[in-house]
């Protein structure tokens, strides 16, 4: 949605967002699988080593800890998209308020940060993982590019 908007109908495109608001995104970043599904598996311990295929060394990297990065392509469309459907300077300023408090786990997080970053991803619901890198670059990258879409927009 965010790298090829046309294609998307914004009616539909806004539908979409919000219901990953609700499902996927945690107060750091985006789960990468719904918590419906029978293969969630949110808390990544690498070294775990038992005897659950779906958990054991780390198996479930991809499927529940919610990492960071996407959360910048996710706020990008939400800019995107509910920009558009707003006209009046106070509805505008008013997006951009919201999608500041989306973030406010992230600033918190690297105003704590012994790095100044964000880290690779969390545990469910922005638990710290400790087999997680404690900062990456794209984690932060991208929202850097959120504030660089949003400054170029006329409120």
């Amino acid at each position: 949605m965010t790298v090829a908007p046309d294609i998307f109908d914004p009616e539909h495109a806004l539908g979409c967002l919000a219901i990953a608001d609700k499902v996927l995104r945690g107060p750091l970043g985006i789960a990468t699988l719904d918590p419906a599904d029978l293969n969630y598996r949110p808390n990544y311990i690498n070294s775990l080593d038992n005897d659950d295929f779906a958990t054991a060394k780390g198996r479930n990297y991809h499927q529940g800890p919610e990492w960071l990065w996407p959360l910048g392509y996710f706020l990008r469309a939400m800019l995107i998209f509910d920009f558009k459907r707003r006209k009046t300077h106070e509805e505008r300023l008013e997006l951009f308020q919201q999608l500041t408090a989306r973030m406010e786990g992230c600033r918190h997080e690297i105003e704590k940060s012994v790095w100044a970053g964000l880290t690779e991803l969390t545990n469910k619901d922005g638990a710290f993982c400790g087999d997680s890198s404690p900062t990456q670059a794209w984690s932060s990258g991208c929202l850097i590019d959120l504030f660089y879409d949003a400054q170029a927009m006329e409120i």
